[in-house]
């Protein structure tokens, strides 16, 4: 991700873009999230919703019926600690609908959809760290495979 953020180090050491490039990309930078909105918004509304669901929805559901019983769901569902960078991660979507619609200055953050990949980015994280942290434990234990 951070790669592809900047340009594959393009900013860092100075190269310019190959004009075959730079036709398609529309900031002439050397990534490919400025080259099509299915390298862009897509991806990133994919994973906008799985926050929301993962993050938000989830913890939500499991606060009213307990935690899921299935090992599988067990293993895979964020934990409730996440759930703060989730609902922060939809706010700042909101304030950037906002701010694009004109509602809202810059006062509240300059470049809202900047906040947004950050919080997304954390969230992956954190999720990573997470996940990694329960298979090593399973491993640890013994575990070769999980039961749905």
């Amino acid at each position: 991700i951070a790669g592809e953020e900047h340009s594959w180090g393009q900013h860092f050491f100075n190269w310019n873009t190959p004009a075959y490039w730079s036709d398609i990309n529309r900031q002439a930078e050397t990534n490919l999230h400025n080259v099509s909105h299915w390298f862009n918004h897509r991806p990133r509304l994919v994973l906008e919703i799985g926050i929301a669901i993962g993050g938000i929805l989830i913890p939500l559901i499991q606060s009213r019926v307990g935690l899921f019983r299935q090992p599988l769901l067990a293993l895979l569902t964020p934990p409730v600690q996440l759930t703060v960078v989730a609902v922060v991660a939809l706010v700042v979507k909101v304030i950037n609908h906002l701010w694009k619609g004109d509602v809202v200055g810059t006062e509240l953050l300059i470049r809202p959809s900047e906040a947004l990949e950050t919080f997304i980015y954390l969230f992956l994280l954190y999720y990573a760290i997470v996940l990694g942290r329960r298979v090593r434990a399973l491993e640890a234990a013994g575990v070769r495979q999980v039961p749905l």
